[in-house]
């Protein structure tokens, strides 16, 4: 196999860095993940039988989640909350 020793010239390494770290994409990923972990412990929680533990983390999953909560996410938690 043939390796390249730098596919990227500096600036566009340096750019795609950029894009991989940039702060407020690394905060979208942040929040994306958290939603969906607590989605998740809520299920659990109310398949458990433990309906206000449940309803705590559907609450903070979209709190967390904030803007990056799909819509039709967001009405589904907000239904398994009612």
């Amino acid at each position: 196999p043939r390796v390249c020793a730098a596919p990227l010239e500096p600036q566009e390494r340096q750019a795609a860095r950029e894009g991989l770290f940039d702060p407020a994409a690394l905060a979208r990923e942040d929040a994306a993940h958290a939603w969906q972990a607590l989605k998740r412990l809520g299920g659990e929680a109310f398949k458990a039988g433990l309906l206000w533990p449940a309803d705590a983390a559907y609450a903070l999953a979209l709190s967390e989640g904030g803007r990056v909560v799909p819509d039709a996410e967001a009405a589904v938690i907000a239904s398994n909350r009612a």
